[in-house]
C-alpha cells in the first residue's frame, strides 16, 4: 500500500429481498469481506472493513457516501446513519438494530437528506483519524443504518442504492483531496531553512569577530542541534519504520530540546549581559533540569501510553523551567531599572546608555518567550476545529516554523553587531564611577547624553546579593567583553593611562 490508498467501494445495491419480514441478505464490500454465522435483518449493510494492519498503521481515512432510498418517500422522516465500529461491536449489530441504539465504540453520523427530491436521499462527507491506541488489534466495520424504518407506519424494508467511496491516508503523508506529499518532502525543506539559518549566524559571528561574546557562540548550538534533528526526522520518514531510526531521531529530539532550554536559561540569566559567569552549582542546575524536561517531554509525545511518573516529572521539570527563565530575566530587569534610576540622577540621560540597550534586550527577550508560548497554544487548541484530518500530520511543521520564528526573533534581539557609542563601556579600571546624586540635580541643569569615557553609576553589590566581582551591570572587567559592551577602543587608552 502506498501513501495514499484510494479503497473504493462503489456499489449499487438494489433492493434487499427480505427472507422473512424484515430479514435479507447483508451486502459486503468486496475488497475486504466480513462473513456473519447468521443472516442479519436487511435494514443494515456492511458498506466495507479497513484490517487491522491498516488501522495499526494510522492515518486517517474520509469517507463519501451517498444513499437513495427508492421505496420510501423524502418526507417519510427516515434517518439514515454510517456506523464506524470495531468487529466486535458490528457481530452484535443486529440487536442493537432493534433496539436502535448502538454500542458507544461505535463512531455514528446522521447522513444530510436532499431537499426537493421524490425518493429519500441522503449524503456525507466526513473525516476521521484512525487511533491505533483505541484499536489496536481490531478491524473497523462501516455500516449503513436504516433502521429508522422500522417506525414508519406501516414499517417498509428499504431498498437502497448506495454509491461508498473511502480513501485511506497514511500517517507520514498530508493529503490535499486526491493530491498526497509525503511529510519528508516538508521535513527536508525545514532541514534547508536551519541550514540556511546556521550559515547566517556563522557569518554574522565572522563578520563581526572583533565584537561577538561567548553568548552568541554558544547560541549557534540551537540551530545546530535543530537541523540535525530536522534531517533525521526526514531520513526516518523516507526510509521504512525501524527501531533504531526511531531511537536516533528521538535522541536528536532530546539533545535540540535541552541544548534549546539550557542556551534560554543562560540569556535569562544574564551571562555576559549583565553577570559574567554563572557559577557550577547553578550551571549543574540548569543543565539537569533542562536536560530532564527534554527526555520527558519527548517521551510524551512519542509513546503511545505514558505512565504517570513521566507525566508529573514533565510536568514539575517544566514548572520549574519556566519559573527560572522567568525570575531571572525579571531579576535582571529590575537590576537594570535601578541603574536606569541611578544614571537619570547622575544628570545622564538613560536611553543614550548601553544601560536602556539591556534593558530593552531583555524586554524583547520576555515578549517573544510569551508570544511563542501562546501562539503554540493557540494553534495547538485550533487544529482539532480547523485542520480536517487528512491534513492534521501538517501540525509539526507548522510548529517547527514557530519555534524557527522564536528563534529568529532571539537571535536578531542578542545578534553580533558592531556597537556604536550607545554600546561602547570603557570605565577606567583605577578611576571609580561616577557616584549618584543624593538629591535632586538643579532644575536648570539638564540631562547630557552618554558617551565613550563617561562613567556610569552602578548598582550597589549588596542589591544583588551576590560578590560584587561575580556581576557585570554596564561595565567588564579588565577587557573582557559582554553582550551590550565591545572591548576598550583605542583612541582612549591614553585617557586611561
Amino acid at each position: 500500500m502506498g501513501p495514499f490508498s484510494a479503497a473504493k467501494f462503489s456499489l449499487e445495491m438494489p433492493g434487499l429481498r427480505p427472507l422473512l419480514l424484515g430479514v435479507g441478505l447483508v451486502a459486503v464490500a468486496s475488497h475486504s469481506p466480513l462473513q456473519f454465522d447468521t443472516p442479519r435483518t436487511a435494514y443494515l449493510t456492511v458498506l466495507g472493513v479497513l484490517n487491522a494492519s491498516q488501522v495499526a498503521a494510522g492515518g486517517s481515512f474520509t469517507i463519501e457516501l451517498n444513499a437513495t432510498v427508492t421505496n420510501v418517500p423524502a418526507t417519510s422522516g427516515l434517518r439514515l446513519q454510517l456506523h464506524i465500529c470495531p468487529a466486535s461491536v458490528a457481530n452484535a449489530a443486529n440487536s442493537a438494530c432493534v433496539a436502535n441504539s448502538f454500542n458507544s465504540d461505535c463512531e455514528s453520523q446522521t447522513l444530510h437528506t436532499s431537499a426537493n427530491t421524490a425518493e429519500y436521499e441522503a449524503s456525507l462527507e466526513v473525516s476521521y483519524m484512525l487511533s491505533p491506541s483505541a484499536y489496536p488489534t481490531t478491524s473497523l466495520v462501516f455500516l449503513l443504518d436504516a433502521c429508522s424504518a422500522f417506525a414508519l407506519s406501516p414499517p417498509v424494508v428499504p431498498s437502497v442504492l448506495v454509491h461508498f467511496d473511502v480513501q485511506l491516508c497514511a500517517a507520514s503523508s498530508v493529503c490535499f483531496g486526491s493530491a498526497v506529499v509525503s511529510l519528508y518532502a516538508f521535513f527536508a525543506v525545514l532541514s534547508l531553512m536551519w541550514t540556511a539559518m546556521i550559515g547566517v549566524w556563522v557569518a554574522n559571528i565572522v563578520y563581526f569577530r572583533h565584537t561577538f561574546v561567548t553568548l552568541q557562540r554558544r547560541m549557534l548550538l540551537v540551530p545546530v542541534a535543530e537541523w540535525l534533528f530536522m534531517v533525521m526526522t526526514t531520513v526516518s520518514l523516507h526510509h521504512e519504520p525501524s527501531s533504531l531510526l526511531s531511537n536516533v531521531t528521538a535522541s536528536c529530539r532530546v539533545i535540540s530540546l535541552a541544548v534549546a532550554a539550557h542556551e534560554t536559561l543562560l540569556i535569562a540569566h544574564g551571562w555576559r549581559i549583565t553577570r559574567d559567569d554563572v557559577s557550577v552549582q547553578q550551571s549543574m542546575h540548569y543543565r539537569v533540569v533542562s536536560f530532564i524536561w527534554a527526555v520527558t517531554l519527548t517521551a510524551v509525545q512519542t509513546s503511545v501510553s505514558v505512565s504517570l511518573l513521566i507525566f508529573l516529572t514533565w510536568a514539575l521539570s517544566w514548572a520549574l523551567l519556566t519559573y527560572m527563565i522567568w525570575f531571572h530575566s525579571a531579576f535582571n530587569i529590575a537590576i537594570l531599572r535601578l541603574q536606569m534610576d541611578l544614571v537619570s540622577r547622575a544628570n545622564i540621560q538613560p536611553d543614550t546608555t548601553p544601560v536602556y540597550a539591556k534593558l530593552r534586550m531583555f524586554r524583547v527577550f520576555r515578549r517573544c518567550i510569551l508570544g511563542y508560548f501562546a501562539t503554540v497554544l493557540a494553534v495547538d487548541a485550533a487544529v482539532s476545529r480547523l485542520l480536517p484530518p487528512p491534513l492534521r500530520p501538517l501540525v509539526p511543521v507548522v510548529q517547527e516554523l514557530l519555534y524557527m520564528a522564536f528563534c529568529l526573533g532571539i537571535g536578531w534581539t542578542f545578534r553580533c553587531r558592531s556597537f556604536s557609542a550607545i554600546f561602547y563601556v570603557t570605565f577606567p579600571e583605577h578611576v571609580p564611577a561616577i557616584a549618584p546624586e543624593t538629591t535632586a540635580p538643579p532644575p536648570t541643569r539638564d540631562r547630557q547624553p552618554w558617551h565613550e569615557g563617561v562613567g556610569l553609576p552602578t548598582v550597589p553589590a549588596h542589591v544583588m546579593r551576590m560578590k560584587s566581582r561575580a556581576v557585570v551591570v554596564v561595565q567588564s572587567p579588565g577587557d573582557e567583553t559582554g553582550l551590550g559592551t565591545a572591548a576598550l577602543p583605542k583612541n582612549t587608552q591614553a585617557w586611561r593611562e
